[in-house]
């Protein structure tokens, strides 16, 4: 799956544009991770993609897409991420599975 050659990314510029981005095979990487940490997370809290989704006000399809590493997760939504996993931006970003020790809450209303 991780060659040399660049991947791509399809962003929406506006409502009628849309723009081709490579990335870096170590970018692809950190998102393939960090997807499976988000998956990891989320489940360990016995929450589904669609609650998730609607706490953070975007699409089931966009969740789905994070946990797959097929999406950038927009920096101003990271912070409300971590918040809902009940983890600090460290411990999301962190490498080390130890870090990611699950505290369970109970889902915002």
């Amino acid at each position: 799956m991780y060659n040399n050659e660049p991947c791509h990314f399809i962003l929406k510029i506006r409502a009628n544009a849309i723009m081709v981005v490579s990335i870096s095979n170590e970018d692809q990487l950190f998102l393939v991770m960090l997807g499976e940490r988000i998956t990891r997370l989320r489940k360990a809290q016995s929450m589904t993609q669609l609650q998730m989704a609607n706490v953070l006000n975007v699409s089931q399809q966009t969740i789905q897409a994070w946990e797959a590493g097929r999406r950038r997760i927009q920096i101003q939504v990271l912070p409300k991420v971590a918040e809902l996993l009940s983890v600090t931006l460290d411990e999301l970003f962190s490498e080390e599975p130890a870090k990611l020790a699950c505290k369970s809450s109970p889902l915002p209303k």
